[in-house]
């Protein structure tokens, strides 16, 4: 997010990276305004782009976590260096790979992040016949098929409870099997609202605060 404002500036952020990934996430958060979620993200970086350097792939890894740590709302605590899924393997064409990914709680992908080796400026997988492509690299499109089709599109990845719930006389948390998140979903339903949807008279923080939080976070990493 907001790597580059010049054409310049975008020739210098593709060969050395663009400024500090997690200030960033923090604006691109701040952008977001009263939209702001977690978003669903899957990358592809050819080691071997002299174009579009690999030092790109991790910023853009890295500022989409800080982004999604804070669009969730603290119910996320994702770091760059402790993946949830780290594997390698080399494709049928040859190339190496190795796949690093982020999920939510209930174990839901949240970021992949394939970073090829020996792969230039170019479509790992495509088709020879095409400008860009090179094909002898993992395939892109169905690594993106499979990550999309396992994430939950049509609601946020983490779920923000409501402040509070009123409670019907006589329940209690853990009767009858159930449990306090189960009974949060029954009492959103039932008044058709989702989830992810915070509080009407909660209005996103200006942008000063949003960074103030993200300096909070960054000093509880060190």
């Amino acid at each position: 997010y907001a790597a580059a404002s010049s054409a310049l500036a975008a020739v210098l952020a593709m060969r050395t990276g663009g400024p500090d990934p997690a200030r960033q996430g923090a604006l691109a958060y701040a952008a977001m305004g009263p939209r702001a979620r977690v978003v669903p993200v899957v990358l592809v970086q050819g080691e071997a782009d002299r174009t579009v350097r690999a030092v790109n792939g991790e910023h853009v890894a890295q500022q989409w976590l800080a982004t999604s740590n804070l669009a969730s709302r603290e119910a996320l605590d994702l770091d760059f260096a402790r993946p949830d899924v780290s594997r390698t393997g080399r494709s049928p064409g040859g190339l190496s790979f190795s796949v690093r990914g982020w999920n939510d709680a209930a174990g839901r992908p949240i970021l992949r992040y394939w970073s090829v080796a020996d792969l230039g400026h170019a479509w790992s997988g495509g088709s020879s016949d095409g400008s860009f492509t090179d094909p002898r690299g993992p395939d892109a499109t169905a690594a993106m098929v499979d990550f999309f089709g396992r994430c939950r599109m049509d609601r946020d990845l983490v779920e923000v409870e409501p402040p509070s719930v009123p409670q019907r006389q006589g329940a209690r948390a853990g009767a009858g099997g159930g449990t306090r998140r189960a009974a949060l979903r029954r009492w959103v339903r039932r008044r058709g609202r989702r989830l992810h949807t915070p509080p009407a008279a909660t209005a996103t923080p200006p942008a000063a605060t949003i960074m103030q939080k993200w300096s909070a976070w960054r000093a509880r990493r060190r």
